[in-house]
């Protein structure tokens, strides 16, 4: 199970910046402080996190306690947020994962538990990415300062992804692939390079010729290949699409539609091109106040948690589940909901499912029945969100 939560998970605090726009601006004003606080501890933090040795030194227990309670401290404030952002779906379920992680990093920290620490402390990069990278966006976050020394190619693509600054992730991440000391991240720097082609700065064109390149001057494996071989496909079928316009749930539903199709298994992602281009339509649609978003939330809602639960190698294991979870409760007794629970089910008993068969404790078959009555009740009349 910790696997199951814990994969691919890195950078705490960035998450941060998820509501306050490409430069890090508050709307209101009211976090901003905090927001830069807890920032400028995860900077200085990086420099310990990316040695183990420094991180272990009894000389930096002082300092890296007191950035520690600097982020877990500052970051519990944005959980008060009174926004449009607290409302988008995901968002305060995200923000309570890493403040609880954070506590639990400086509780651990504080009784010398210091690799877990280490470990925990690198462990929400998935949330970082799930909110930072759901659409293409207008501008970055600019961060001249970062310190990056002792940071890999890979490091510093996450780092740089984290923070928004996709442009220099992209390099980062493509100099990731071809350093023959990191060939075993190599297929995960490609699929954070294709979150950036795909919803940052679409381009289908562009993406082909640098996947070209690869195959051609990289030493990839058949299976990373294969993969490979999927998502030019599927940037060939987005460059040659009919130029006619769709309505967008419509153009979304057809996207998640055909990759969930392309799959041979809930974790191959074979369809990752389309289902990151319709979830991303998806999430514009959240944000849009009395339209179409409006309107087919409860659809909105359940398809968003049907094309993340194909996509587990790409952001946080978790974010499936939010989606369903929260299209059960806000919509009893539709359709919609019933359909999100079945997935809801399917994908809970996947984390418990070993060479014993599928135990589910006490508490996840509780609820499960609990969101079964909420989904399966008499549908009720509610007014527009």
């Amino acid at each position: 199970m910790a696997d199951r939560c814990f994969k691919r998970l890195f950078f705490a605090a960035a998450v941060l910046l998820v509501p306050f726009g490409a430069h890090g601006e508050d709307p209101d004003g009211s976090v901003r402080p905090d927001m830069a606080a807890v920032f400028s501890a995860f900077k200085d933090l990086q420099k310990y996190m990316a040695s183990p040795a420094r991180f272990h030194s009894a000389e930096n227990e002082t300092e890296i306690s007191r950035l520690l309670k600097t982020m877990s401290t500052r970051f519990h404030k944005v959980e008060r947020l009174d926004s449009k952002y607290a409302k988008e779906p995901g968002f305060a379920s995200t923000i309570k994962i890493t403040n609880d992680m954070l506590d639990d990093v400086k509780n651990r920290f504080s009784e010398g538990n210091k690799e877990y620490a280490l470990w925990r402390l690198r462990a929400s990069y998935s949330y970082c990415v799930s909110c930072h990278a759901r659409y293409e966006l207008s501008s970055e976050y600019y961060d001249p300062g970062a310190p990056l020394t002792g940071l890999n190619s890979f490091e510093k693509g996450e780092f740089y992804m984290a923070t928004r600054q996709f442009e220099k992730a992209k390099d980062a991440f493509l100099t990731a692939v071809t350093d023959p000391a990191l060939k075993i991240k190599r297929m995960d720097a490609l699929r954070n390079w294709l979150v950036i082609y795909v919803r940052i700065s679409p381009d289908p064109l562009e993406a082909i010729h640098q996947i070209n390149k690869i195959r051609n001057s990289s030493n990839v494996s058949q299976y990373e290949d294969n993969e490979l071989k999927a998502w030019l496909s599927s940037l060939r079928r987005w460059q040659n699409e009919s130029k006619v316009q769709i309505e967008p749930l419509r153009k979304a539903e057809h996207l998640i539609a055909q990759g969930v199709a392309l799959d041979d298994s809930i974790a191959d992602a074979k369809g990752a091109v389309e289902l990151l281009r319709g979830t991303a339509i998806l999430h514009k649609l959240m944000e849009s106040r009395g339209g179409e978003g409006d309107r087919n939330r409860a659809r909105i809602l359940y398809l968003l948690g049907l094309g993340y639960s194909h996509l587990p190698s790409f952001f946080a294991y978790e974010l499936p589940e939010v989606f369903l979870e929260q299209c059960i409760r806000d919509y009893p007794g539709t359709n919609e909901s019933k359909l999100a629970f079945t997935l809801y089910r399917e994908l809970i008993s996947l984390g418990y499912t070993g060479s014993g068969g599928t135990r589910l404790p006490a508490d996840v078959q509780l609820k499960l029945k609990e969101l079964y009555d909420i989904s399966h009740q008499e549908p009720r009349m509610r007014d527009t969100v």
